[in-house]
């Protein structure tokens, strides 16, 4: 996933040309860190065309390339 100690990843992919579904990762790195990235998922619906990292619940990045 790219982050380290106090961080987490949300990130969208587009619909499979095989199956027609979204996926979308929601990961920290360790089990406060997934907890902070589901709130902050649900609290601030950000645009899941992007990559995010962040740090709390409450603030996160886009990533760019």
């Amino acid at each position: 996933t790219g982050v380290g100690v106090g961080q987490y990843l949300i990130e969208g992919f587009a619909k499979s040309a095989l199956n027609g579904k979204y996926a979308l990762v929601v990961a920290g790195y360790n089990a406060a860190d997934t907890t902070n990235a589901a709130s902050y998922l649900t609290m601030k619906n950000p645009d899941l065309a992007k990559k995010w990292t962040g740090t709390s619940a409450t603030e996160a990045t886009t990533v760019t390339q």
